[in-house]
């Protein structure tokens, strides 16, 4: 069998013969003939896909620009259907304002035929009722002759003591008048009394202010007074500090030795003052802790002598009460004695009279059934007629209940097909609604696909980037690997042949750390790579997640938008059946209406007949009504009798133990009087004692404060001597020159202290004067309450006297009621028949009088009645004309509200093709895109095997020029192996380059 020739079955290290050179040659040469071949092929392949490339980019341009045509005719569309959309609800608003305009209308229309019904039945009740009192005046002006006739004999036996009585009555007038202007002017001295008494206590209420501010006051003179105090100390420290330094400059311009003996007595001066400040204070703190705690010892002592005169005040109110409900109770007590003689003499009048009403009763009662006879047959006849009538009237109103019932149900069904209607339009809007969130969620689904090709360019760029960068790395393990052969094939040549060259040496071992380095800069943009590669990853993943959310929201909406349309189509057959239920409600409100009408005729005929047979009863009913009222007015006047009866032994009763009730309230309230004084002088003497208690607590609480400023000036003096000196001490070491100029500026401080000191003195002298005004004013509010008091007792007294007057006036009051009382009862016995006639009289007259008014009024509302029927049919007129008017323009409305919505339909329909013809392009596009990636991706694909083919032909011509080394077949000059090396290195992958152009286009 013939020896294989591989050049990789041989050792390179091992010598060959020429022959078996020129076959390893010839084998190396071959390979790379066909490496180059192959190479050559892929090249066509990658031109042939790159054409192809060509063409998908000018039909995704020519996709992209249908894409941009398509989008600005979905923006114009768009706004088409904007406009529309903004018309069609400004004509549904109209549609709707007019729909409620034609409602209203409706039920001004309903209203006014309700109005014109009940007003004719009123007119037809009001014609009836005027018949009525026609007929009842005619019975009653007869009945009036006869009693007149009978009144005329018994009012010429009363006229006489009549007159009597006349003058008495006019005589108690006279004393009413008297007393009301007596009343008069006792409420008028009430008020004028509780007004002074007002002003007493506001005048008290204003002195107890003006003491506290006075007491205010007084506290900020002590207050002045101290900080006059304080500033004069002040004076005289600087004062004495001016002097000091004076002393000190002199001293350091020429005697020394007393300057230092003043420094000593200084410190010991210093000493002395702190000590004697350290005793004062503990006095002065004493005297502040006596003084706040007298301060808090008047405090209650105040509060207690307010409570105190407020209470005083309220109890003298309270007395004065009292005492005009003793003189009250007074006088009571007699006007109820008065009160109770002349109920014993009014019960005794009683009795007569009642024994006369009580005969004249049984007399009327046998007249009165000899008429009950005649009225009773009358009453069955027209029995038969009302029986007829109510049941024409039921049926009337049977018919009419059942139009009202009519009307309310067609008035429920237009409510219905209104609501069904509005319920169509929300259908509506939610489907037009629906149909934008399916086209937002299928651009979205759009923009997710696009991401997501975009996301897998990115990815494949990034596999193949990092596939060429894997190629590199193994191209420079094997350079490195060769590197490292070569190396120490030399350095064992080296070894061999000690007296060899070895300039070559260095070279092999940089050559060797060439190829490392270049090895870990591979090794680096592999993992750069690998690290970008994942990160597409990922994005590629999220994308395809945002696809597959995108495409799920898809679904979603369309499901519901097949459910709005449902819902539009059961709306719409929900509106026809409404709109048959109305149609047909109205032809049965037209035939029960006609009906209605019948009945109403009926009825009237059915009242004609009626009215006849009324006008026989109401004559005899008129007599027996007469007869009636004559036995009820005895019967009234008898009860009225027993009633004032009853009602006289009652309060005889009543007023007996009234009498003794206020006896004992009366004595009552002469001990809660006396009581009330003898609290009122109790309360008194406390007080004043407690404002002696305050007097003295002040006192001594001045005299404190003038021991506690004293003690506060003294202070002051040893702090101004303590600083003062501690001031001399610093400045003794300071220089003449710093010393002069702590003498100007103490000069500066002693003028800005006298100015202080003026400012405050002004300010005490000020709150002086405002001491004495306040005393002024106290003294004005004494007198205006001395003054007040006086007014008050002459009040008072003016008062008593006037309800003495009051009391007189009264009691003759009483007299003369009672002989009034005498007088009517002599002449009880002439006056019963006449009371009974003037009674019958009076009432027959007020009777006919309230028939006259009720004839004109019944006269004035029918003619009224007929006006207001007559506005009635005029208004029923105009709002049935503007039903029929608002009706037709309603129409007209919604036939161009339909039309609009037609033209509406149409656009939506335009603007939803050209977003399917959108979407249709982006896919197309899309598709494109895909292809493009594919393409992309098999010329990485081959440009991968041409980068590794390049590479073996390197590695084989690199195993070449190693074997002919080996060989010693130098026949290629230094020349030929630079050429051979730059051929290898332009074979070489540059990665990166071609990677960032391929991303920046997948990107674009």
């Amino acid at each position: 069998m013939a020896q294989s020739t591989d050049p990789d079955q041989y050792d390179y290290g091992i010598m060959h013969d020429q022959e078996t050179q020129q076959r390893m040659l010839d084998e190396f040469n071959n390979e790379i003939r066909i490496k180059e071949r192959e190479k050559e092929s892929l090249k066509n392949e990658i031109k042939k896909y790159e054409d192809q490339r060509k063409e998908l980019l000018a039909e995704e341009e020519k996709h992209e620009k249908r894409i941009k045509e398509l989008e600005e005719l979905v923006r114009r569309e768009k706004e088409e259907l904007d406009k529309l959309d903004r018309e069609l609800k400004d004509l549904q608003k109209q549609k709707d304002d007019m729909e409620m305009e034609l409602e209203r209308q409706q039920e001004i229309l309903e209203q006014r035929e309700a109005e014109l019904e009940k007003m004719t039945d009123e007119l037809e009740k009001l014609k009836d009722l005027l018949e009525e009192y026609t007929e009842q005046k005619n019975i009653l002006e007869e009945k009036r002759e006869l009693l007149q006739h009978e009144r005329e004999e018994i009012e010429r036996k009363i006229n006489e003591l009549q007159g009597q009585i006349k003058q008495l009555e006019q005589e108690m007038k006279s004393l009413e008048e008297r007393i009301r202007l007596i009343e008069a002017d006792i409420k008028r001295m009430e008020y004028e009394l509780e007004h002074i008494r007002e002003d007493i206590r506001r005048t008290e209420q204003e002195i107890e202010r003006l003491e506290n501010e006075i007491e205010k006051t007084q506290q900020q003179v002590i207050n002045l007074e101290r900080e006059c105090d304080r500033l004069d100390d002040e004076i005289n420290r600087i004062e004495d500090l001016m002097e000091r330094i004076q002393r000190i400059i002199e001293m350091k311009e020429s005697d020394k030795e007393r300057f230092e003996q003043l420094k000593n007595d200084l410190q010991r001066e210093l000493i002395q003052a702190e000590a004697k400040r350290t005793q004062i204070q503990a006095e002065r703190q004493r005297l502040e802790q006596a003084v706040k705690e007298v301060q808090e010892t008047i405090k209650p002592l105040q509060d207690k002598v307010k409570d105190i005169s407020n209470k005083i005040t309220k109890k003298e109110t309270e007395l004065r009460k009292l005492q005009q409900a003793v003189q009250q109770a007074k006088n009571n007590v007699t006007m109820k004695e008065k009160e109770l003689n002349q109920l014993k003499e009014d019960s005794r009048k009683l009795v007569e009279q009642i024994k006369t009403q009580d005969n004249e009763l049984k007399r009327m009662e046998t007249m009165k059934k000899t008429l009950d006879d005649q009225q009773k047959q009358l009453v069955d006849e027209l029995k038969t007629i009302n029986i007829n009538l109510d049941k024409a009237k039921k049926d009337r109103n049977d018919c009419l209940k059942q139009l009202k019932d009519h009307k309310q149900t067609l008035k429920k069904y237009q409510s219905e097909l209104k609501t069904a209607k509005d319920k169509e339009k929300k259908a509506a809007e939610a489907l037009k609604k629906q149909e934008e969130q399916v086209t937002a969620a299928q651009r979205k689904l759009q923009s997710c696909t696009q991401k997501e090709v975009n996301a897998n360019k990115d990815l494949q760029a990034a596999e193949t980037a990092v596939k060429e960068n894997k190629l590199v790395v193994e191209y420079q393990q094997n350079l490195l690997r060769k590197a490292e052969i070569e190396l120490a094939a030399y350095e064992a040549y080296l070894a061999a042949n000690p007296k060899a060259s070895r300039a070559e040496l260095s070279v092999k071992q940089n050559t060797v750390a060439t190829c490392k380095t270049s090895l870990s800069n591979a090794q680096a943009k592999l993992t750069n790579s690998e690290k970008f590669r994942d990160q597409k990853r990922q994005d590629y993943k999220t994308a395809q997640d945002n696809k597959k959310k995108a495409e799920d929201k898809l679904n979603e909406e369309t499901g519901t938008l097949k459910k709005r349309q449902e819902e539009l189509r059961t709306q719409n057959v929900e509106v026809e059946k409404a709109v048959k239920k109305v149609n047909d409600q109205e032809k049965l409100v037209t035939n029960t209406e006609t009906r209605h009408k019948q009945l109403s005729d009926q009825v009237t005929k059915i009242q004609g007949e009626k009215e006849t047979k009324t006008k026989e009863i109401d004559k005899k009913k008129g007599e027996i009504i007469n007869q009636q009222k004559k036995i009820n007015t005895i019967k009234t006047t008898l009860k009225e009798l027993q009633t004032k009866q009853t009602t006289n032994n009652n309060k005889q009763t009543t007023t007996s133990n009234q009498l003794t009730k206020l006896k004992e309230e009366h004595n009552k309230k002469i001990t809660e009087h006396k009581k009330q004084f003898d609290d009122i002088e109790k309360d008194k003497k406390e007080r004043d004692t407690i404002k002696k208690q305050i007097q003295d607590k002040q006192n001594e609480l001045n005299k404190k404060e003038q021991e506690l400023t004293k003690k506060l000036n003294e202070e002051n003096v040893i702090n101004g001597k303590i600083q003062n000196t501690r001031q001399n001490l610093t400045m003794i070491s300071k220089s003449i020159g710093e010393l002069r100029s702590d003498l100007r500026e103490q000069k500066n401080n002693q003028d800005k202290v006298n100015k202080e000191k003026s400012k405050k003195e002004h300010e005490l002298q000020t709150t002086k004067s405002k001491i004495e005004k306040y005393e002024n004013e106290i003294e004005r509010n004494e007198n205006d309450r001395r003054r007040y008091e006086r007014d008050l007792n002459i009040k008072q007294h003016d008062l008593n006297e006037k309800q003495r007057d009051h009391q007189q006036l009264k009691y003759t009051l009483d007299q003369h009621q009672y002989e009034i009382s005498s007088k009517r009862s002599e002449i009880s016995y002439y006056e019963q028949s006449k009371t009974n006639l003037d009674a019958d009289l009076t009432k027959n007259k007020s009777q006919i009088k309230a028939f006259d008014g009720k004839i004109k009024d019944v006269s004035k509302n029918i003619d009224k009645q007929e006006k207001s029927k007559q506005n009635a049919e005029q208004q029923f007129k105009d709002a049935e004309r503007d039903v029929r008017s608002t009706r037709r323009e309603f129409e007209k409305l919604e036939k161009n509200f339909n039309d609009f919505e037609k033209r509406y339909n149409e656009s939506n329909n335009r603007h939803n093709q050209a977003i399917n013809d959108l979407t249709t392009a982006r896919n197309d596009k899309s598709s494109i895109s895909h292809k493009l990636t594919e393409n992309q991706r098999f010329i990485g694909i081959r440009e991968s095997k041409v980068q590794h083919i390049a590479h073996s032909v390197a590695l084989k011509g690199t195993e070449m020029s190693e074997y002919k080394d080996r060989q010693g077949l130098n026949n290629q000059s230094d020349a030929d192996k630079e050429n051979q090396k730059e051929e290898n290195i332009q074979e070489k992958p540059s990665f990166l380059p071609r990677f960032q152009e391929q991303y920046q286009e997948n990107r674009h």
